[in-house]
C-alpha cells in the first residue's frame, strides 16, 4: 500500500517524505476499538522533513482507503473525485505537512453503512509523486468492532496486603462497561478493610461483580479440554498461573458443575494484558504483585479444532499480591 513512483527522478539519498496513518475517536483520542455505528475519523499525513521544499503533483484523489477482512476489501472511501487526466502540481514546502481526513471506520455513502463486530485492516493509497524525492510507505492499522453483550461472570478479586490496610478498590471500563451486580455492594468503588489473610472487613473472602463488557477478548490461542478432564485441567492451570490452593478451590466449586453441558470446552485465558484492555482495576495502594486470569470457555460437541497453546507468565507471589480470577461463557 503506498504510492507509484516516478523512475525519472532523482531521489534525494536517505531522504523521505515521512508519512503517518492513525484512527482516533470524534475527540481526537488515539484508538482501534469501537462499537458498531460509532464515527471515528482515519487520518492520513504527509510532512517534509527534508529541509528543503519539496515539488509534487496529484494525478487523482489526494488519497484513498480501503477496509478489509480476511483479504477482501470491503469499503472504500476518498477525498474528493479521482481524474488521472488532470495532473495538478503543488508545493509541499519544509517542515509542513498535508493531512486528509476521513470519516470512519464507515463511510455514509459506502455501500457498507457500518462494520459489525471483528477484525479489520485499513491500508492508504497515495496519489501523489514528488519529484525530487520518495514518499514512506504508510503503515496498516487494525481496527477492531466490539460488541458489547459479554457479560464477565463471578470476577473474584483476593486481596491479601502484608498488614491490616484500609483500601480502596475501583473499576474502570475504558472501551465502555458497567457492573451488573457485586458484594460487597459496589458504588463507584469498594472502600474496605483487609486483613494479611486475605479476609475483607471480617466476613468477605474476595470482592464479587460481575460486568457487562465489549468483546475485546483475544480467541487465537488457548485449549480444548473434555468435560471429564475439566477438574484436573483447571486444578494444574490455576496452580500453575499462580493462584493459591484456597483461590483454585473456590474456581473448581462454583465453576466444574456448570459446565456439563458438552462434550468438550474451548478454554481461551485472558491475562492481565487483554484484561487490562478492557477492564480496569485501580487499587489505592500499589500491589507488589497482581495476577488476573479470566477464561473464556465455549462449550463444543466436536474436538477437531487445533489452537497455538498459550504461554502461561510467570507470578511471583511476594510483598502486597492481589490476584483475581473470572469467565467469560459462550
Amino acid at each position: 500500500m503506498g504510492c507509484e513512483k516516478d523512475e525519472s527522478t532523482q531521489p534525494v539519498p536517505g531522504k523521505t517524505i515521512s508519512t503517518s496513518f492513525s484512527i482516533t475517536d470524534t475527540d481526537g483520542y488515539p484508538s482501534t476499538y469501537f462499537r458498531p455505528g460509532t464515527p471515528s475519523y482515519l487520518i492520513f499525513q504527509m510532512t517534509n522533513k527534508t529541509g528543503i521544499d519539496q515539488n509534487y503533483s496529484w494525478t487523482g484523489p489526494g488519497s484513498e482507503i480501503y477496509i478489509s477482512r480476511n483479504d477482501t476489501i470491503i469499503s472504500r472511501q476518498y477525498y474528493g473525485f479521482a481524474w488521472p487526466e488532470i495532473v495538478r502540481r503543488d508545493v509541499l514546502k519544509a517542515d509542513s505537512s498535508l493531512t486528509n481526513r476521513w470519516l470512519g471506520p464507515f463511510n455514509p455513502l459506502s455501500s457498507v453503512a457500518a462494520l459489525m463486530p471483528g477484525s479489520y485492516m485499513a491500508d492508504v493509497f497515495i496519489f501523489a509523486r514528488f519529484d525530487n524525492v520518495e514518499i514512506e510507505r504508510p503503515r496498516r492499522i487494525q481496527i477492531t468492532i466490539i460488541d458489547t453483550s459479554v457479560t464477565v461472570k463471578k470476577p473474584n478479586i483476593y486481596l491479601y496486603p502484608q498488614t491490616t490496610r484500609n483500601l480502596s478498590v475501583a473499576l474502570e471500563f475504558p472501551l465502555g462497561g458497567s457492573v451488573l451486580q457485586s458484594i460487597p455492594l459496589y458504588s463507584g468503588g469498594w472502600s474496605v478493610s483487609v486483613e494479611p489473610s486475605g479476609k475483607i472487613d471480617r466476613q468477605y473472602d474476595y470482592l464479587f461483580y460481575e460486568s457487562k463488557n465489549p468483546d475485546a477478548f483475544q480467541y487465537t490461542s488457548g485449549w480444548i479440554v473434555s468435560r471429564d478432564t475439566l477438574t484436573s485441567f483447571f486444578s494444574n492451570n490455576l496452580l500453575l498461573a499462580g493462584f493459591s490452593q484456597r483461590e483454585k478451590n473456590d474456581f473448581i466449586e462454583y465453576w466444574i458443575p456448570r459446565l456439563v453441558e458438552y462434550l468438550y470446552y474451548i478454554i481461551y485465558p485472558q491475562f492481565a494484558d487483554e484484561i487490562g484492555k478492557i477492564i480496569h482495576l485501580k487499587i489505592s495502594e500499589q500491589p507488589d504483585n497482581m495476577l488476573r486470569l479470566f477464561y473464556v470457555i465455549q462449550g463444543t460437541n466436536d474436538s477437531g479444532k487445533m489452537l497455538p497453546t498459550p504461554p502461561i507468565p510467570q507470578f511471583e507471589r511476594n510483598g502486597f499480591v492481589v490476584t483475581e480470577w473470572g469467565v467469560i461463557l459462550k
